[in-house]
């Protein structure tokens, strides 16, 4: 057994894991491992999408350091779906959004009305920004 370890001489970065750590659903379903899934949990998903929803909610704020975006420009495009959406996959996603967020995003379009316009960009950015591309670097693949 050992009991201390020499600062930088573990055998790999996935010493704190098993390699083949899987969770439940979709991926060990589809035979995947995801050792590094047990790091974040539920709980700690939660508190980063309500982050992400006072993120979006806050966007008139002018407190320092707080993330603002141009609500104005995306209500001028918020009545054309498709520029609305391609605003966002390029601007806010860097190009990177699938298809089956850009559908997911043109339904919450096609269930809010174009009279409710803040509710629209605010819905469809909260679809983006919990989008699995969002937060994961193996979308970019």
């Amino acid at each position: 057994m050992i009991l201390a370890k020499h600062h930088y001489s573990a055998d790999t970065v996935f010493n704190f894991y098993m390699p083949d750590d899987t969770p439940r659903g979709l991926i060990e379903d589809h035979g995947l491992t995801s050792p590094e899934a047990s790091l974040l949990t539920t709980h700690q998903m939660r508190m980063i999408h309500n982050q992400v929803y006072t993120m979006i909610k806050s966007y008139r704020s002018n407190k320092p350091n707080r993330w603002t975006y141009d609500a104005v420009k995306l209500m001028e495009l918020h009545s054309s779906p498709e520029a609305y959406v391609e605003y966002v996959d390029k601007e806010l996603m860097g190009g990177i959004m699938s298809s089956t967020v850009r559908q997911r995003i043109l339904t919450i379009f096609d269930s809010i009305g174009v009279e409710d316009g803040l509710r629209r960009v605010e819905s469809t950015l909260y679809a983006a920004f919990t989008a699995p591309e969002f937060f994961t670097q193996e979308a970019l693949k």
